[in-house]
């Protein structure tokens, strides 16, 4: 990975938490393997310290999904969700695009954001308070 790839993502305490958790696990399993691991400086190795296969990785997901009896979305779907999270608390579309490793904000707006109903329903008043503020001055 280059150094046009690396980019700072605050988190909140709570995912740092769990991170450094699954860190110290990392820690044990790689001197478990010993001679056996290869260090990749990964977040998410294999069992052994090498990346992870995406086609693996998709089929176990989907195994999970169809466990869990919940409508059947792809891994990359995962996140979408997020970027609409944001959407909805008010974070700029440039936050969000940063945040996702995008360059260019109308492809974030276009393909990771989604306009929900509730959105539609909370600008009518938002706009006629605005004629209303108008009016009056």
């Amino acid at each position: 990975m280059g150094p046009a790839h690396k980019r700072l993502i605050p988190l909140a305490a709570d995912s740092v938490a769990v991170l450094r958790t699954h860190q110290a696990k990392q820690v044990e399993e790689r001197n478990q393997m010993g001679a056996k691991w290869k260090e990749h400086g990964l977040v998410f190795p294999t069992q052994v310290g090498t990346y992870l296969d995406s086609a693996n990785l998709s089929r176990t997901f989907q195994q999970l999904i169809k466990a869990a009896g919940v409508p059947v979305i792809r891994l990359h779907d995962l996140r979408h969700t997020p970027a609409n999270l944001l959407a909805l608390r008010g974070v700029t579309p440039k936050v969000i695009a940063d945040r996702l490793g995008h360059t260019n904000v109308s492809f974030t707006l276009q393909v990771y954001t989604y306009l929900y109903d509730e959105q539609r329903r909370e600008a009518a008043p938002n706009l006629a308070e605005l004629i209303e503020t108008k009016k009056a001055g």
